[in-house]
């Protein structure tokens, strides 16, 4: 195992989590990037802001839970490809 193989598991190791923790705190994140949005379209009034609110919240995780079983499908690869 050489140090650019300890380097590739440690980085998808940390966008691994990273993608859990963005799937963990979606509802979070998705009431900050709504709020930031309304507050520059506040002359606009948004139509049907709860539904908006639940689709977007539902593309985070979808984006975020397709990155994470990339990093998965990643890790699998590199890992089995190591030779110990």
């Amino acid at each position: 195992m050489s140090l650019s193989h300890l380097g590739f598991v440690l980085l998808f190791i940390v966008l691994f989590l990273t993608g859990l923790l963005v799937i963990i705190r979606s509802k979070q994140i998705n009431n900050w990037v709504f709020n930031m949005g309304a507050r520059f379209l506040k002359s606009y009034e948004i139509p049907n802001a709860e539904t908006q609110r639940v689709t977007s919240l539902w593309i985070i995780r979808i984006f975020a839970g397709l990155f994470t079983c990339f990093c998965i499908v990643f890790l699998y690869f590199l890992l089995s490809d190591i030779h110990w």
